[in-house]
């Protein structure tokens, strides 16, 4: 897989590896069900603590994803941290938003 970018709704952004922060994506999966979700699941180890926000996207199988939920975190010693993140793609951003109209009727 190819480095991946995060981009900020700021502007800004951040490579999910890097030797600066010694930062490393240990695993990464698309997840794509039949009229529903289209996920990607990274897990990164980190030494120092990082920074995610919502609406932060990420591009990766030729598609953009967004993270719509805070990632989940676990500090797994002194200097190590493990954020797990779930990225959507449209279609499950989309299947979310119908499930919900649904049950509001």
């Amino acid at each position: 897989m190819e480095q991946i970018i995060v981009r900020h709704p700021d502007g800004t952004t951040a490579l999910l590896t890097s030797r600066a922060r010694k930062s490393g994506v240990t695993k990464a999966e698309q997840s794509i069900t039949l009229l529903g979700a289209d996920t990607v699941a990274i897990t990164v180890k980190s030494a120092t603590p990082l920074t995610f926000h919502l609406g932060d996207q990420i591009d990766v199988y030729g598609k953009t994803y967004t993270l719509n939920q805070l990632p989940g975190i676990k500090k797994t010693g002194n200097r190590n941290f493990e954020y797990t993140l779930t990225f959507e793609g449209v279609q499950s951003v989309s299947y979310t938003h119908l499930r919900a109209h649904e049950t509001d009727q």
